[in-house]
């Protein structure tokens, strides 16, 4: 009977402190929409009323290494920066970059050392999709989507971090 009890401590100690690990774990990337306008009259804004408005995503690596990520001029990068847009109608959409053509590709992975940050400028110009016709000039709730999915022989050889993080969701106002 005792050798049964002294059993059942031990392995409920390493169930706890299995649990306890697990409970400790983080992503190592948090990922946050940085509105272009922001008023205590108007809320938190957005705008693509001209080519040179944009909004900024921002990556942080929160982990203790330097971890890589693929640029987003070259095709490992271009889909990695999605968004899910939830109308008034309480309908999501997904927003993502339009397919288009390479002239000149290879990989390009970026460093970014712990504690740092690897920012996109985002304008909802002609390049993305997946908008329905009528979702300028309304309050929408906006999430960022990053996502390294394909994990091939390129994302090996540079070390790119494969995974998913998700921004919390913001309430803004569009402008286009």
């Amino acid at each position: 009977m005792k050798v049964l009890r002294i059993l059942v401590v031990l392995v409920l100690a390493v169930f706890l402190s299995m649990l306890a690990m697990g409970a400790g774990k983080q992503d190592p990337w948090k990922l946050r929409i940085v509105p272009t306008r922001s008023s205590a009259k108007h809320g938190t804004m957005i705008d693509s009323a001209t080519k040179d408005s944009c909004f900024y995503v921002v990556l942080s690596n929160t982990s203790q290494a330097d971890m890589s990520v693929w640029r987003e001029w070259c095709s490992w990068g271009y889909f990695c920066l999605s968004f899910d847009m939830t109308l008034p109608d309480s309908k999501t959409i997904h927003v993502k970059k339009k397919p288009r053509s390479w002239k000149k590709n290879y990989p390009d992975p970026f460093i970014v050392k712990k504690g740092s940050h690897f920012v996109y400028a985002v304008s909802f110009n002609e390049m993305w999709e997946g908008f329905p016709d009528d979702w300028k000039n309304q309050k929408v709730k906006l999430k960022a989507i990053f996502s390294v999915e394909k994990e091939d022989d390129q994302a090996g050889r540079h070390k790119v971090w494969i995974g998913k993080v998700e921004s919390p969701e913001i309430e803004v106002q569009l402008y286009k």
